[in-house]
């Protein structure tokens, strides 16, 4: 079991049956990645728990990864991040479970595009409600987190998954959960901050020239519209009151996504 010839994980993945479906996975160290889907659709899967709980007791309780695929191109939002419900999956695991990872899979190609994995440190709080970390002391000064406090939290966090800088939402989650977050691209390839997914490198930085050029034109219309009703020239027969109306609105709309564009680089 344990003399087995190692392969890596990309190769396991991309052979591991229909790229259409999500598969699981578990890791030791130093060991080759197991696959343990039970059952899986496109945007879900479920784990053989049995399986793994086996392995678990044969490696001694020894902490362990789960990995699993999502097999969607570098065009869906947030294909490289784990949803709301794999980290809320992650957290309730407990520590057995010592890291969750996500691997992008191309669904034409099979190929993995890169890793986000997400790991437990010292300092992650133990979920736990309220009312029992009162009672319970074995916990001593370590550090829990109530379970409707979590819930909440991860609701913004999925809804955030959704937003303009989806991979931000990941950051902000692990730094407040003291969690480690890494990123492991394919060779040409990078995480996309606007989409959450692993991108080509030269497209990324297109995207993001992209949202560059809008911004500014937004800030010059702004300007424009502020400035031509200074000097009393009429800008499609539209009162001052309006223009001056539509100036401040597209400046405050460029001051915004400026905000979350350098936000964190």
């Amino acid at each position: 079991m344990f003399n087995r010839k190692r392969k890596a994980p990309r190769e396991i993945i991309e052979n591991a049956g229909s790229v259409k479906k999500e598969h699981s996975f578990m890791k030791y160290s130093g060991e080759n990645l197991k696959n343990t889907t039970l059952i899986s659709g496109s945007w879900w899967t479920i784990s053989n728990i049995l399986k793994e709980r086996l392995s678990w007791r044969m490696h001694n309780k020894a902490p362990y990864m789960r990995l699993h695929t999502h097999p969607y191109g570098s065009e869906e939002s947030s294909a490289g991040l784990p949803s709301e419900l794999d980290v809320k999956m992650f957290l309730y695991a407990g520590r057995s479970i010592k890291s969750a990872a996500v691997a992008q899979q191309d669904p034409g190609t099979k190929k993995v595009l890169g890793y986000t994995i997400l790991r437990r440190t010292k300092n992650t709080p133990i979920l736990i409600r309220e009312y029992a970390a009162r009672f319970n002391k074995k916990l001593g000064k370590r550090k829990y987190c109530d379970v409707k406090e979590l819930n909440t939290d991860l609701n913004e966090y999925g809804d955030e998954l959704q937003g303009f800088y989806a991979r931000d939402a990941i950051d902000d989650f692990a730094n407040k959960y003291n969690l480690n977050v890494k990123f492991l691209p394919a060779k040409g390839y990078e995480m996309c901050r606007i989409r959450g997914t692993f991108y080509p490198k030269k497209e990324t930085k297109n995207l993001e020239t992209k949202v560059g050029w809008i911004l500014g034109i937004i800030f010059t219309l702004s300007i424009l519209f502020v400035s031509f009703n200074m000097t009393g020239f009429a800008i499609a027969n539209l009162s001052v009151k309006t223009s001056n109306f539509i100036g401040v609105g597209l400046f405050i709309l460029g001051v915004v996504g400026s905000c979350f564009c350098f936000r964190k680089r």
